[in-house]
């Protein structure tokens, strides 16, 4: 029994050891995403939503790009800026 302890107690140092002279390497996982990104915010003209610029709907409309929350607050701008 006392063998067995003495055997995971030199296990255990070897490990901590291979960690301390071998740290693991970072993964590749955070070099192509987005995390840790700040993302710029733009406003709906409709409803004055604030939302993420990669999640709104673009449309260029006389020239000038708007950004939406939605398909229906696309329509009814359209529709506002038809009177």
């Amino acid at each position: 029994m006392g063998r067995l302890v003495i055997a995971m107690l030199w296990g255990v140092l070897v490990y901590l050891l291979w960690k301390m002279f071998f740290p693991s390497r970072p993964t590749l996982r955070g070099r192509n995403s987005r995390e840790g990104q700040i993302e710029s915010m733009v406003q709906d003209p409709n409803c004055e939503t604030f939302i993420p610029q990669s999640q709104a709907l673009r449309k260029t409309i006389r020239g000038e790009t708007r950004y939406f929350c939605s398909k229906a607050c696309l329509q009814a701008y359209r529709e506002k800026s038809k009177s």
